[in-house]
């Protein structure tokens, strides 16, 4: 592939605090043999030949590092880029990478943030990805229930109807994006500033723009670790069945 993968793995981590006191979100054991949530990232980059990995890091950066060195024991190179003081935001600090080279050998990159957990095929989204043209593309989810009841109101407030955790019935986004340097690029000599988000900022700005935004609908498995309470949810019969194929 023509193509790098880049995780997001820098933030502190405040929704799993006290964890993160001490340990970075992404190396937080998870599944029967706690292994980092981050490996289970890295071993899917492999299997779908992404061989080239970028970790964006910051905050206990040295934890992830002394982990994963340079990849190799994984199957993979990985480097290491360190956020840039002063400045907020995932997206200004992609823009900033762009801007100081690293990306410079590729056509696309793959973002991953670095509290999802998924096995879903990097390679097939990457396909459609290309054969779209597409400036980016996002993974988005078919399925998602919502964590809270949702009650269905008459006129008069008469309860007509209840369900708990229904599906909210539209796609969501799941953290995964391929992304084409050339796009990139426009968005860094158009858009670049302090405080960007990639998804609350970046992406409504391409779509905006008219830039091709892409969306991969896909009913593969994913889970959000993203607070205590998701973490506490995993359970080990998740990772028999999604991520048997790691030893």
């Amino acid at each position: 592939m023509d193509s790098i993968g880049v995780v997001f793995c820098g933030g502190e981590g405040t929704r799993f605090r006290p964890l993160t006191y001490y340990i970075q979100k992404v190396m937080i054991p998870v599944g029967p043999n706690e292994k980092p949530i981050l490996e289970y990232i890295v071993r899917n980059m492999c299997r779908n030949d992404i061989k080239n990995i970028v970790f964006m890091v910051g905050y206990r950066g040295s934890q992830i590092r002394n982990y994963f060195d340079d990849g190799r024991r994984f199957g993979v190179s990985i480097s290491y880029r360190r956020d840039v003081e002063g400045f907020r935001g995932i997206g200004t600090q992609l823009l900033l990478a762009f801007k100081d080279g690293v990306f410079d050998r590729y056509n696309n990159i793959l973002i991953h943030y670095g509290d999802i957990l998924t096995a879903i095929s990097l390679r097939k989204m990457y396909e459609k990805h290309r054969s779209w043209k597409a400036d980016v593309t996002l993974a988005l989810s078919a399925r998602y229930p919502l964590p809270i009841g949702v009650a269905e109101l008459d006129r008069n407030n008469i309860l007509r109807g209840f369900a708990e955790k229904p599906e909210l019935g539209k796609p969501v986004s799941i953290g995964i994006l391929w992304f084409s340097i050339d796009a990139l690029g426009r968005v860094y000599q158009e858009y670049f500033r302090d405080g960007l988000d990639l998804m609350g900022n970046i992406i409504p700005w391409m779509i905006e723009k008219d830039m091709k935004v892409y969306g991969y609908v896909t009913e593969e498995f994913w889970y959000d670790v993203g607070s205590i309470d998701k973490y506490e949810k995993l359970n080990n019969e998740i990772f028999e069945r999604e991520f048997g194929w790691i030893s």
